[in-house]
């Protein structure tokens, strides 16, 4: 694991950043001015009849050129013709632009590396946890079916073999991912040096190709796409003993839960059945006491039953409505008037709007794809990981999964929605064990 402060040299190898080498970010020698002298020694200019040489530079060097000859005018944008004095200030002045946008480029360059090295850090990070996660991941499989009888032994390794297929497919993505910063990281250390090298060449040579260097340098680094890792817990991590027994009718744990309703916290325009298994939006207010467990604006309720530890699943019989929330709340949560439903305000809920629009009440929510339209969700708690999970029922297939850390008691939450204009009056219902 590598520092974001870490740059790279040429050769390839590490260093930190202040043993990095400085840049020479002054631009090339120019000799400053010209000297009024005999012909014989200089350059007879064309209009004024008088004879010049150049001067020596500060450094009391000799001009890179000899005196004698023709001098060229630089063919620059803005530099007509003109007489040599006038002409090496033209030439001074297009260099000092080039050297300034140069030394912008490689500012950005540098702030792109840096941006680079935080990524290679990142992604290297996830390697690390992806191994953890699936040690662990195997273990967990491993004790799930230690409980079951020796006959589901094929359905374990069918079951870890998708776990190392899942695994060797997110780090083949990792290792991708990794490849591109590389060779990212390369394109960006040849074009710094080749910056450094341009900016200690003659002034000659310096313009040679600077606008094509100066665009090469802007090229923005464009961080890989971030793969996601809880995708295995929903399938790993989930309550696998039910997901067998829905094949095997076995031994199962957890099992899934006998909820009911807890009609002091319905919102009053929600009717719960007599068994307290369903509720449903009434067309009237009901007068019920404002009591503070209650919700009074968002048409909410929750379970009677809570859970402070524990593995837990039960689920949720949908239909065919076109709205409604489902998931799980913290005993604390705030009930009265408009409510957030998010992690950070002790939720963690998903939902469906307009029939077929699936999100994920996470931060920031994320808008889901599912393949069928799910008619029961299973909802599944594993407290003292922090992991709750959503499943299509129907097939098992896996919806989201939260992590979180939990520090107070949370109980099943439920909302039917509004009444969409007539097209979601169906109730939900909570499902008992159907074998």
């Amino acid at each position: 694991m590598y520092s974001s402060n870490a740059l790279i040299d040429p050769s390839g190898s590490r260093a930190h950043a202040d043993q990095f080498h400085p840049i020479n970010l002054q631009p090339p020698v120019l000799f400053e001015g010209w000297e009024e002298i005999g012909a014989p020694l200089g350059k007879t200019h064309a209009d004024t009849g008088r004879t010049y040489k150049l001067l020596t530079d500060s450094r009391g060097l000799e001009p890179p050129v000899p005196i004698t000859g023709a001098v060229t005018v630089m063919d620059q944008p803005g530099c007509p013709q003109m007489s040599p004095p006038d002409e090496l200030s033209c030439l001074h002045a297009q260099i000092r632009l080039d050297c300034d946008k140069l030394e912008k480029s490689l500012s950005f360059l540098q702030q792109q590396m840096e941006e680079v090295f935080r990524s290679q850090n990142a992604e290297e990070a996830n390697m690390l946890k992806l191994k953890k996660m699936a040690e662990s991941l195997g273990h967990n499989i491993a004790a799930e079916f230690t409980s079951l009888h020796q006959f589901l032994n094929d359905e374990e390794q069918q079951m870890k073999g998708r776990l190392r297929e899942d695994v060797e497919k997110i780090s083949h993505q990792l290792r991708e991912n990794l490849q591109r910063i590389t060779e990212k990281r390369a394109s960006i250390e040849c074009t710094i040096v080749e910056i450094q090298e341009r900016l200690n060449v003659q002034e000659t040579a310096f313009l040679a190709d600077v606008k094509s260097l100066i665009e090469r340098s802007y090229v923005k680094f464009k961080k890989p796409a971030e793969v996601p890792l809880n995708l295995l817990l929903g399938e790993f991590a989930g309550p696998l003993q039910f997901i067998i027994w829905r094949r095997m009718f076995n031994v199962i744990s957890p099992v899934p839960a006998v909820l009911t309703l807890e009609p002091s916290t319905a919102h009053p325009e929600l009717l719960i059945s007599d068994d307290l298994r369903s509720v449903r939006l009434s067309d009237t207010w009901q007068e019920l006491p404002d009591n503070p467990e209650r919700f009074d604006d968002c048409v909410s309720v929750l379970s009677a039953q809570g859970f402070d530890s524990g593995r837990h699943y039960w689920q949720v019989e949908v239909g065919n409505k076109t709205m409604w929330d489902v998931g799980l709340a913290k005993e604390s949560v705030n009930r009265k008037g408009n409510i957030i439903l998010s992690p950070e305000d002790g939720f963690w809920t998903i939902w469906l709007r307009n029939g077929n629009e699936y999100e994920a009440l996470s931060t920031p929510s994320a808008f889901l794809s599912l393949r069928t339209k799910p008619k029961t969700i299973g909802v599944f708690l594993d407290y003292e990981k922090g992991q709750v999970s959503f499943y299509n029922a129907d097939d098992m297939s896996v919806i989201y999964t939260f992590t979180d850390c939990f520090s107070e008691r949370l109980f099943p939450y439920f909302s039917p929605g509004e009444g969409d204009g007539g097209k979601n009056t169906e109730p939900l219902k909570l499902c008992g064990l159907r074998l």
